[in-house]
């Protein structure tokens, strides 16, 4: 092959070569199959599990109970069945009931003693001070929904951190494939020459020690041909790692498994994409645990209040025995309630308000470390562009100094130890075009990354 059309060749002209997996085959192996995924998803599930957990809460509750005195002065049974419902509306609990006492009751136990039919009872009780605003039912719920939040963002991002990873080692793959392909062009036109300088040294054009070095460059390009497969192989265990054909089973890429086709637009062309806006759920994560702690800063300070509950029931036997049981019965009671030292309450406040700090502290700092990659992302970027164009540059010119040094070669005033000069200059110029390109194709993963475009 002309060196000139070898060292123009671009990185990512895939259709000379055959790739099994596809960028977006990759992306989506990621999502439904990688460890990763399915670890987050189960912290989802866990999550989940709370809020349910935390609502059950406000789930109506039933009470039974049952007495029952054999004794010879007061023989008597009794039972009593309620249902209580707390609500959300400033911590209410309503409460209905039926109850039946029945037998001759002693003058300390009257209470449960009833008419013929039972009594029926409804009631409401409202705290006003603490578990008014907010109680230990609904700060649970909250803090459970937040955290359900939290964990769905954290899903989200972990998830997106194993695609950039992924991403990085599809790309750093192509790349060791496109390094192993100059190599072997390298070392096709060493052996090519081989039988080239054995008809000038058998018709004397050239010294017998041209041939001599000759053979010493292909076994050196057989060296580093070996090297470059390694790093292949190398590359194809990275990817691995992400390649996760099923949830139990991961696959090395087969290069031969489907027909070629074009993968990629080329690196230049991608990196023209304009910048990433941030939208990193990261930062809704913690966004979300501040609520959390926001919310549990906001309960620990209500229960510093004293505890003031009101109370009011209506009440009405029905059956025979005392008329004046089966006469409704209004009942209404106040609850005062309050430590003489407030040690606990104030310390539990003082430890969630710290807490709460803490997440807005720990939010403000990720919002600039996020900031910073940002326009290190883009300076990067800019960089790379820079260097691409240079090396690309340099490539030119080293594939015409190298056709040069081969045309004085042929007319005898050059020698073999500069031809093959020559030629590992302009494969390190390739080389250099193709870390510069990988370099954009990783940058250009992270702008996806950064703004969840993944």
């Amino acid at each position: 092959m002309c060196p000139t059309r070898r060292a123009l060749l671009g990185f990512f002209l895939v259709s000379q070569s055959t790739y099994a997996l596809e960028e977006s085959e990759l992306i989506q192996r990621i999502r439904e199959n990688h460890p990763v995924s399915q670890m987050a998803s189960e912290d989802f599930s866990s999550a989940q599990g709370e809020l349910r957990a935390a609502r059950g809460g406000f789930d109506p509750s039933l009470k039974f109970q049952y007495w029952d005195q054999d004794s010879a002065a007061y023989p008597y049974h009794a039972y009593d069945l309620s249902i209580e419902q707390p609500t959300r509306i400033w911590g209410a609990r309503a409460v209905a009931g039926y109850r039946r006492g029945v037998g001759s009751f002693p003058i300390y136990d009257s209470k449960w003693q009833t008419n013929s039919d039972g009594e029926l009872r409804a009631g409401l009780e409202i705290p006003l001070l603490r578990n008014g605003m907010i109680d230990e039912r609904r700060a649970r719920e909250g803090v459970a929904q937040a955290q359900l939040d939290a964990t769905g963002f954290t899903r989200d991002q972990q998830v997106l951190d194993a695609l950039r990873t992924g991403l990085h080692r599809y790309w750093e793959w192509v790349a060791a494939l496109e390094r192993k392909r100059l190599n072997e062009d390298l070392l096709k036109i060493a052996i090519q020459r081989e039988q080239f300088l054995i008809e000038r040294v058998r018709r004397g054009d050239v010294p017998e020690i041209e041939k001599a070095d000759n053979d010493r460059v292909v076994a050196q390009r057989r060296g580093l041909l070996v090297s470059a497969q390694r790093a292949v192989e190398r590359a194809e265990l990275e990817l691995s790692l992400f390649n996760w054909i099923s949830r139990d089973e991961k696959k090395l890429p087969d290069p031969l498994r489907v027909r070629p086709r074009d993968l990629l637009v080329s690196a230049e062309q991608r990196a023209t994409s304009g910048a990433a806006r941030i939208s990193a759920p990261e930062l809704k994560a913690l966004g979300a645990q501040l609520e959390a702690r926001e919310i549990e800063s906001r309960f620990a300070r209500n229960q510093v209040l004293p505890k003031l509950d009101i109370a009011g029931y209506l009440a009405r036997d029905r059956g025979l025995g005392n008329a004046k049981l089966n006469e409704n019965e209004w009942r209404l009671g106040l609850q005062l309630e309050f430590p003489l030292f407030f040690n606990t309450g104030i310390g539990r406040r003082q430890a969630a308000y710290a807490r709460q700090v803490k997440s807005e502290v720990s939010l403000r700092w990720a919002n600039e470390r996020w900031e910073n990659l940002k326009i290190d992302i883009e300076q990067a970027m800019t960089a790379s562009l820079e260097r691409l164009r240079l090396a690309q540059s340099e490539v030119a010119l080293a594939s015409r100094i190298e056709n040069a040094e081969i045309i004085r070669f042929k007319h005898g005033d050059s020698s073999m130890l500069f031809v093959n000069q020559r030629e590992q200059a302009t494969l390190e110029a390739n080389m250099r075009v193709v870390d510069q390109e990988l370099e954009i194709l990783k940058l250009e993963v992270d702008r996806r990354w950064l703004s969840s475009r993944l």
